[in-house]
């Protein structure tokens, strides 16, 4: 059995991009498991199938897909300070997103992951900062330079 592939998305637009990835390269719905608060990821489960509320204590209700559905700190098989940084992510509004692949290797599957969560040129993921525009013209640093310096 391989070891599970996991990611935790701040955004879940980015995990919904990352779900579809993983289809797109011919993961199936039965090797991704999703995981996270119901109103973040209710859209992204749904992707690859019904959520299924799995109680866990200090996190209480969540929505859990594909190996996730049962035990999802059995499923992941992590240590337990790991798992703080998943658990705290969640209690934030994250959405945990794992690939389980039965015999196969899971750099594909890491791939996909890391690149679902960069921001296209001319987008802006929630949360993330949008590009600053200049400040106030009365910002001498700011201000366009003339070739007269006595007025600096």
């Amino acid at each position: 059995m391989s070891k599970p592939v996991v990611r935790l998305f701040r955004d879940p637009v980015l995990a919904g991009r990352a779900v579809q990835g993983l289809l797109a390269q011919g993961f199936v719905p039965g090797e991704i498991g999703v995981l996270g608060r119901p109103q973040e990821s209710q859209e992204v489960c749904q992707l690859v199938g019904p959520p299924s509320p799995v109680e866990m204590a200090g996190l209480g209700v969540l929505n859990a897909t594909g190996p996730l559905s049962h035990d999802p700190k059995k499923a992941l098989a992590m240590p337990a300070d790991t798992w703080g940084y998943y658990e705290m992510g969640l209690k934030l509004g994250g959405v945990l997103v794992s690939v389980h692949p039965e015999g196969k290797d899971g750099s594909r599957a890491r791939q996909v992951l890391r690149q679902a969560e960069m921001v296209r040129r001319g987008e802006t993921a929630q949360g993330a900062f949008p590009k600053a525009e200049r400040m106030t013209t009365t910002d001498p640093v700011d201000t366009k330079m003339t070739g007269d310096f006595r007025r600096y």
